[in-house]
């Protein structure tokens, strides 16, 4: 079963595609004979994979399953990645909006407040047109850091950084890692 946590947890978070996971439900025939004893692996197997909308299946589902906690650091993770891929200024902000609609002032997640206050940088660059807005480097710098210092962490210490955040010390310790381009020397 927590192999089934995990997996269903790599596909909501952009790690692994839907259709692999697929693959996977149903070649692992552990989880096959426990359709007739549990009835939440049943729902699991009447999706329907060839859906649009599969991914809110499974996030509904993973709610249900793995809790609303990992399903939000899921959400997070897979932002971080297409924030980290993209090279569009516009793109980058909708990422970041859609990300800072996570934040709640009534949670506990200090990893939601990060883009509440990214968003608010993107707003401003809007509002000012200042060319010389660092939002995108600062996007992709949270969103590094966020994958690296999740990578490889089990789902309950990813949900235990959800709630404990960013702090400026961990940011540094990612960008000092991270080789500046050639032209950033001169």
């Amino acid at each position: 079963m927590e192999t089934l946590k995990e997996k269903l947890y790599q596909v909501l978070a952009g790690a692994m595609e839907v259709s692999a996971f697929e693959e996977w439900l149903y070649a692992n025939t552990e989880l096959i004979e426990l359709i007739d004893k549990d009835s939440s692996i049943y729902d699991l197997y009447t999706l329907n994979f060839k859906s649009s909308d599969i991914l809110e299946s499974l996030a509904n589902y993973a709610t249900k399953t793995l809790g609303p906690a990992e399903v939000l650091m899921a959400k997070i993770e897979k932002g971080c990645r297409e924030l980290k891929l993209t090279d569009n200024f516009d793109q980058a902000e909708r990422i970041v909006i859609e990300l800072s609609y996570l934040h709640d002032w009534d949670d506990v997640f200090e990893l939601t407040t990060e883009f509440y206050f990214l968003e608010e940088c993107f707003s401003t660059f809007r509002a000012r047109m200042n060319q010389n807005s660092d939002c995108m480097a600062k996007a992709k710098l949270k969103a590094e850091t966020i994958l690296e210092l999740s990578k490889e962490k089990s789902v309950k210490e990813k949900v235990d950084f959800l709630i404990s955040g960013l702090s400026k010390k961990k940011v540094f310790q990612i960008k000092a890692k991270t080789p500046k381009p050639w032209y950033q020397f001169w």
